[in-house]
């Protein structure tokens, strides 16, 4: 009975066809938006804390059958927090490259 229900199993697995591929429309553009928060600190008051903030749009796009364009817009912030003050790094990508800029609030 237990080679049976094996057997069965087996063949059950082998007989799906599973494609994990994704395929994309060529007519489309599909656009996903990603975020992630990273602090470091002790939780105590009075205590500074940094971290980074990473924000970024990903664009893909079918070029030929099988050919993807994948374009990654990003902006990268450096954060230090305190009670009295903030500083905030921000690094984004541009047409011509990569900008950054600072600001203390």
């Amino acid at each position: 009975m237990r080679v049976l229900v094996l057997s069965l199993a087996i063949a059950l697995v082998a007989g799906q066809n599973v494609n994990l591929a994704p395929e994309f429309s060529a007519a489309k553009t599909y656009v996903y938006k990603y975020e992630a928060l990273l602090l470091g600190g002790l939780p105590v008051d009075g205590l500074a804390k940094a971290g980074m903030k990473v924000s970024s749009k990903v664009l893909i796009s079918a070029l030929a059958e099988n050919i993807y364009l994948l374009k990654v817009i990003w902006t990268f912030y450096c954060i230090c927090l305190r009670d009295d003050y903030v500083v905030l790094y921000q690094y984004f990508t541009t047409a011509e490259g990569i900008s950054f800029s600072f600001i203390c609030v």
